[in-house]
C-alpha cells in the first residue's frame, strides 16, 4: 500500500501577464520604428485595429501565426518580439505529496497522487 507525506516545492512558472505585456510592448515598439499605424498593422494582419491595441497593452494574446505575419512582415526574427525565458520566469511554490509504491518515492500533485493511491490500493 502507498503512503503520502504533504510537502511543497518551488517551480519555475511564466508570467505570462508580464510575458505578454513585454511582447506588446516590443511589437508597439517595432510599429512605431517601422513608421505603421495600428490600422495599417492590424489591416495587414487581418486584425481588427483595437486587437492591436490591446496586443500592444498586453491585454490580448497574439496567435502564434500571427506573430510569424508580423516578422515577416516587419523583417524581424521571433526573438526581437519574444524576452528571454528568464526574464518571464517566476519561482511559485507549489503543493506536492511523496507517494511511495514500492521501493519508490515520488513527488506528485495532490490529485495525481491520490489517483495513485486509490490504484495502487485496488492492485493490493
Amino acid at each position: 500500500m502507498p503512503s503520502s507525506t504533504g510537502t511543497a516545492r518551488t517551480v519555475d512558472v511564466i508570467d505570462e501577464q508580464d510575458l505578454f505585456s513585454t511582447v506588446g510592448k516590443r511589437i508597439r515598439d517595432q510599429r512605431k520604428r517601422a513608421k505603421l499605424t495600428q490600422a495599417k498593422l492590424a489591416e495587414f494582419l487581418h486584425l481588427e485595429r483595437t486587437s492591436i491595441t490591446n496586443i500592444e497593452k498586453g491585454l490580448q494574446k497574439p496567435p502564434l501565426g500571427v506573430l510569424y505575419q508580423l516578422c515577416a512582415h516587419l523583417n524581424l526574427s521571433l526573438t526581437e518580439l519574444l524576452p528571454p525565458l528568464e526574464a518571464v520566469l517566476v519561482a511559485r511554490e507549489t503543493a506536492t505529496e511523496s507517494v511511495t509504491v514500492g521501493s519508490d518515492a515520488v513527488e506528485l500533485p495532490p490529485k495525481t497522487a491520490s489517483v495513485v493511491r486509490r490504484l495502487s490500493s485496488r492492485g493490493s
